[in-house]
């Protein structure tokens, strides 16, 4: 069976969403959160993983060409 990881953002309001999760989730669920860097490239350690900016908005980038992310054309009209 195949496992899934769920990354999330590590980093300010994002440390305070994987805390809430982290209480939720057994540790074994997939959870890892990720500190975006301007680094070129991956580091940290596999507890803490650091990830270059670049790969993630290359990520997106590639997940919206192909089909697999979209946005709602709503979802960018705000309101206030």
């Amino acid at each position: 069976m195949a496992s899934t990881v769920v990354a999330l953002d590590g980093t300010g309001v994002g440390r305070a969403v994987n805390e809430l999760l982290d209480d939720r989730l057994h540790p074994t669920e997939g959870l890892v959160a990720l500190t975006w860097t301007g680094a070129m490239r991956v580091g940290g350690t596999a507890v803490k993983p650091t990830v270059p900016k670049s790969d993630l908005l290359t990520g997106i980038q590639l997940a919206l060409e192909q089909g697999r992310l979209s946005i709602p054309e709503n979802a960018l009209s705000f309101r206030f």
